[in-house]
């Protein structure tokens, strides 16, 4: 699996350190520095380094504010719902990691009591970056600890207290979450178009 990561046009240091984090939680993750590239150059550089999706991180007022989903063929690009607006983020050295070498195995994992819109996001990041989707009973550690053994780190969709949800990076050897957290605010599903790459 290859997904590229980028930003929006002008990044703020929040913002590239926020796609710096992902690359080492997403295996096969390249992030490539946005310059004056067109939204087709980034599909082009996507199909360049054999990837089929893109993350977009856009800025709002300093501070990553929305991730796109980038879809790519060979001929065409597109949208990917879910547009996801953030409410903040949470970086790997402000919960402690400062050098964390990349991980080589990720599965998506979500409560087997979470449904609705938070299990369309799971599934949807399932298919976005091509990883196993596992459903967890968070209440027995030792049940979870098995069910994802075999991996190196887990993107967990979790319910928020102030938001509508949180994406989590756990690390299975311990259980413990290194970040990047990532507060999500809103999300939008509406299918958008699909333009011809030149």
């Amino acid at each position: 699996m290859t997904v590229l990561i980028t930003t929006s046009r002008r990044p703020t240091r929040r913002t590239r350190s926020l796609c710096n984090d992902l690359v080492k939680v997403i295996p096969g993750a390249v992030k490539v520095n946005r310059g004056k590239m067109s939204i087709k150059d980034v599909a082009a550089k996507t199909l360049e380094l054999n990837a089929n999706a893109a993350i977009i991180i856009s800025v709002y007022r300093g501070n990553p504010g929305k991730i796109w989903f980038l879809q790519v063929t060979e001929h065409s690009c597109g949208w990917v719902p879910p547009d996801i607006l953030l409410a903040g983020v949470k970086l790997q050295r402000e919960f402690g990691y400062f050098k964390l070498s990349p991980f080589r195995k990720l599965a998506v994992t979500i409560s087997e009591e979470t449904k609705d819109e938070l299990e369309k996001l799971a599934k949807a990041l399932s298919n976005i970056l091509k990883v196993p989707l596992i459903y967890v009973s968070i209440s027995h550690k030792e049940l979870l600890k098995q069910q994802v053994k075999d991996f190196d780190v887990t993107l967990h969709v979790d319910n928020d207290p102030q938001f509508k949800a949180a994406i989590k990076f756990i690390q299975t050897v311990d259980g413990k979450e290194i970040g990047p957290r990532i507060r999500i605010k809103k999300m939008f599903w509406q299918i958008k178009r699909v333009f011809k790459i030149e």
